[in-house]
């Protein structure tokens, strides 16, 4: 049985300055209270056990590892799939929790949407399901399952930080 590292609503801390750092690398002795470290802040949207976790990310960035938030902040780009390893390596550090988080209503989970399949007969996932597109896909996601440091190297170069 898989342990459950994350539940839907958890707020999490996401490291900028370690996306040079190999996501296989455990960070669990590592200490994050250090003077000018920078974090962007993310959100679980679900846990998909073995598939990923569906995470979004916000544009705030933090310096110091204590509760946040997030109830005004906008999302840095649409939800994405990551693997499980930031967290399970204690690199991406779980620091509150949305008191009684609902997906569909603080995330708008049922909107969410990822390209799937060949790139020749592409279709879209939803939580509903999958479909094939009918207008322009460009603006979606492809759900790719994204590694933390992966995300990370991808939030320093929209930040250009």
């Amino acid at each position: 049985m898989k342990k459950i590292l994350v539940e839907p609503g958890d707020i999490f801390l996401i490291p900028l300055f370690l996306h040079h750092e190999s996501c296989i690398k455990s960070f669990s002795r590592f200490n994050f209270d250090k003077e000018g470290m920078i974090f962007c802040v993310g959100r679980v949207i679900v846990d998909a056990m073995g598939a990923g976790t569906i995470i979004e990310v916000f544009n705030r960035q933090v310096t110091n590892i204590s509760s946040v938030d997030i109830s005004n902040d906008e999302r840095l780009f649409e939800p994405v799939v990551v693997a499980g390893e930031g967290f399970k390596k204690k690199r991406w550090r779980v620091i509150g929790h949305t008191s009684s988080y609902d997906s569909v209503t603080y995330s708008g989970y049922n909107d969410i949407k990822f390209i799937i399949g060949p790139r020749d007969n592409p279709r879209i996932w939803t939580p509903n399901g999958e479909s094939y597109p009918e207008d322009d896909i460009d603006n979606i996601e492809r759900m790719t399952v994204w590694t933390s440091d992966q995300i990370e190297s991808r939030i320093v170069d929209l930040l250009q930080i």
